[in-house]
């Protein structure tokens, strides 16, 4: 009986990851990112290996900042949505009522250097946008300023389920990413 055996199982798994990003990339976005290949940036957490997504950092026990760090073919409107969105969720589990954003703020990072193997055979610079949210939270409508929070976080989750992205609006968002980071 033939016996099968996987001397290097980590390789499989790099060639599978490697296949499944590949198929997901359209190649719409004429530029690679931090955050991955291809469309705009998904509602869900950043981690080290997919870095689009969103994150939080405590400024004090009544306040966040919320960071997302999309694609470069996602648009500012859908990174700051998702990150108002999240900074909505936050206030419900943290049982905080209401919260106050404070206003976006916008910027590219983009990281001289690095390059990226592209199917198409270049090598194209890397670079994300990025939104930081600094939010307050309160059990009490403090003033008209502050949001609910579950109401909130509800109407910003539909909004965002209901945004699609034409290659046109990604192409636009990629090049407004390149022309930043100078490229």
């Amino acid at each position: 009986m033939a016996t099968f055996s996987l001397k290097r199982p980590w390789l499989i798994c790099v060639l599978a990851i490697c296949g499944v990003l590949a198929a997901c990339s359209d190649g719409a976005a004429p530029i690679l990112t931090a955050g991955g290949l291809g469309g705009p940036t998904g509602y869900w957490h950043a981690n080290a290996i997919v870095k689009s997504g969103f994150s939080e950092t405590e400024l004090s026990p009544d306040s966040l900042r919320v960071r997302v760090e999309g694609t470069g073919s996602t648009p500012r409107a859908r990174i700051e949505l998702i990150a108002r969105a999240r900074a909505a969720e936050l206030g419900v589990e943290r049982k905080g009522k209401f919260f106050k954003p404070g206003p976006a703020a916008y910027s590219v990072v983009c990281e001289d250097g690095k390059v990226l193997a592209h199917k198409s055979g270049k090598s194209l610079p890397v670079a994300a946008p990025v939104v930081e949210v600094d939010v307050v939270y309160a059990k009490s409508q403090v003033d008209p300023s502050y949001l609910p929070s579950a109401e909130t976080f509800a109407t910003l989750t539909r909004a965002l389920n209901a945004q699609t992205f034409d290659a046109e609006s990604r192409q636009a968002s990629a090049a407004e990413v390149k022309a930043a980071c100078g490229k």
